[in-house]
């Protein structure tokens, strides 16, 4: 099979695009879309632009079509090859909604607590690890990719967290005592330790932490 992948390379009929420029622009429409921060218009206008760069590699033209150390064939073939990757990292960020590790979301971020009053700064800690532990509900899962044809369908996977329980990760964030405080009195109120899956002993399982 990859020799007849080769063979048919080889013999792509000139006047099409450079699969080096095409290979710069998918990096650049990556950079731009798919880092660390992430928004959805520019996630879905990404999948667009990736969708099509992949049409366009299809159509590329070798420089070099002689069949000795042919670098042209193979970064060509490499080229395209990244396509199914591509689509998935976009396609799997757009759907997550949710910030975790390096995928940063700002519309879905968890928010500061800069409430003066007391007891209103508790009763903002306690939304706090409410939507923590429902993000997890929701979100603490691995991202499984299948190929239907050219494009990714994406399912999803519990994460096992029984060795290491997850906690809110509060670095940097404006009111993590009152988070902190509230978080340790719920595990502290439900049971001796955590459950194991990131909430409180005696609550509904999840498994993650979440930036």
């Amino acid at each position: 099979a990859q020799q007849d992948q080769y063979d048919k390379l080889l013999k792509t009929p000139g006047g099409g695009e450079n699969p080096y420029l095409i290979h710069q622009e998918l990096g650049r429409v990556m950079t731009e879309a798919a880092t660390v921060v992430r928004h959805n218009d520019d996630l879905a206008r990404a999948y667009e632009q990736v969708c099509d760069l992949a049409e366009r590699a299809k159509r590329c033209s070798l420089s070099d079509t002689g069949n000795w150390t042919n670098q042209n064939v193979v970064f060509t073939q490499s080229l395209r090859d990244m396509f199914p990757l591509a689509k998935t990292i976009v396609k799997g960020a757009l759907q997550r909604d949710e910030c975790r590790g390096a995928h940063y979301k700002p519309a879905f971020s968890m928010p500061h607590i800069e409430a003066e009053d007391p007891a209103e700064r508790r009763r903002l800690a306690e939304e706090w690890c409410d939507r923590f532990e429902a993000n997890n509900d929701k979100w603490l899962k691995s991202t499984i990719a299948t190929l239907d044809g050219e494009e990714p369908v994406l399912t999803y996977e519990e994460v096992d967290t029984s060795l290491i329980a997850p906690r809110p990760r509060l670095y940097g964030l404006v009111g993590a005592e009152e988070i902190e405080q509230v978080w340790k009195e719920r595990v502290n109120q439900r049971g001796a330790g955590t459950s194991g899956n990131g909430h409180p002993s005696g609550t509904k399982p999840t498994t993650a932490a979440s930036n």
